[in-house]
């Protein structure tokens, strides 16, 4: 940005560039702050379309393409419905780890791990993660 540049949308002072364009800082944070908002987000942001006939809005999702009918900022249900299944495969995955190699060390070790940063997380409880251990060992291993 060269000192002196107005704002592509108003014309006042520009504070920043994006992309080729200068910007005050209203308008800068008016682009910026959808962009905050999807940080760290586990589902979808909607973004309005047209009004309905019902008083809502036709949304689309940001991050799967998805439309509905809603309400501004509400969540995509369908990013939500595939968070939630997400969750429980991987949750499923780690309780009962068919795949696991009980006679190799390194990978029970490993798998008491996640188990652990499952813990952690709260997507499996302290007993789940007993209980997989004990099925899974049969005993052998101490906890």
């Amino acid at each position: 940005m060269l000192i002196g540049e107005l704002c592509c949308k108003c014309s006042t002072m520009a504070v920043r560039t994006l992309g080729a364009y200068a910007y005050c800082h209203e308008h800068a944070e008016a682009i910026l702050e959808p962009c905050r908002q999807g940080v760290g987000a586990r589902y979808g942001l909607a973004r309005r379309i047209k009004p309905s006939e019902d008083g809502g809005w036709w949304l689309i999702c940001q991050m799967c393409e998805a439309s509905w009918v809603g309400a501004q900022g509400d969540d995509c249900p369908w990013c939500m419905k595939r968070y939630e299944m997400l969750q429980e495969e991987t949750r499923n995955h780690l309780l009962e780890p068919s795949w696991l190699n009980t006679e190799n060390a390194g990978s029970v070790r490993m798998w008491k791990h996640r188990l652990g940063r499952a813990v952690k997380s709260g997507l499996i409880t302290d007993a789940d993660a007993r209980k997989a251990i004990q099925k899974a060992h049969d005993g052998r291993w101490n906890l």
